[in-house]
C-alpha cells in the first residue's frame, strides 16, 4: 500500500469511529462526543493538507488534548510509544487501576490492562525459571485474592 492509501485508511477509520455506532470501539469516540472537524469530514485533501501523509510506523493521535476532537492543532502522527504516553497522562484521571493479579506461572503482579501482553513476555513461558518459588507465587496469589 502507498502512503496515500495508509493515510486514507486512517482518515476513514477516524471518521467511522466518530460517526458510526456500528464501528469497533466507537463507544470511546462517538459515545464520548469526540467529533471530526467539518473541514476534514468534507475532504480527504483538506485532511492531508493539514496533517500530511501518514509516515510508516505511525498512526493518528489526538494530541496535545487526548480528550479533544479531531481538528487542526490537536492531531499528530505518533508512534505506539507516544500514544501510550499520551494515554497514560489522562487514562485514569486519579481513579484506581484495580487490584493486581499475580501471573500463575511466574508470580509477576499485573493489572488487568497488562495481562494480555504478559503471555509472550512471561519468563516461564519463554523457558526461563520463575524468579519466585512456588510458595512465593501461592502467597502472592492469596494476597491478591484478599484485595
Amino acid at each position: 500500500m502507498s502512503l496515500t492509501a495508509y493515510t486514507r485508511a486512517s482518515w476513514r477509520n477516524m471518521i467511522g469511529r466518530c460517526t458510526n455506532p456500528g464501528v469497533n470501539k466507537s463507544e470511546y469516540y462517538l459515545g464520548r462526543g469526540v467529533t471530526v472537524c467539518e473541514r476534514w469530514l468534507k475532504s480527504f485533501d483538506n485532511f492531508v493538507a493539514d496533517v500530511g501523509l501518514r509516515p510508516l510506523g505511525k498512526t493518528l493521535d489526538r494530541w496535545p488534548n487526548s480528550g479533544g476532537n479531531y481538528e487542526p492543532g490537536n492531531v499528530r502522527w505518533a508512534t505506539r510509544k507516544q500514544q501510550d504516553e499520551n494515554r497514560k497522562a489522562g487514562a485514569h484521571m486519579g481513579r484506581p487501576r484495580g487490584p493486581a493479579t499475580p501471573c500463575a506461572l511466574c508470580g509477576a503482579l499485573l493489572h488487568a490492562r497488562k495481562m494480555n501482553g504478559h503471555g509472550k513476555d512471561c519468563p516461564v513461558r519463554r523457558g526461563q525459571r520463575s524468579p519466585l518459588s512456588a510458595a512465593e507465587i501461592r502467597i502472592a496469589q492469596r494476597e491478591a485474592m484478599r484485595t
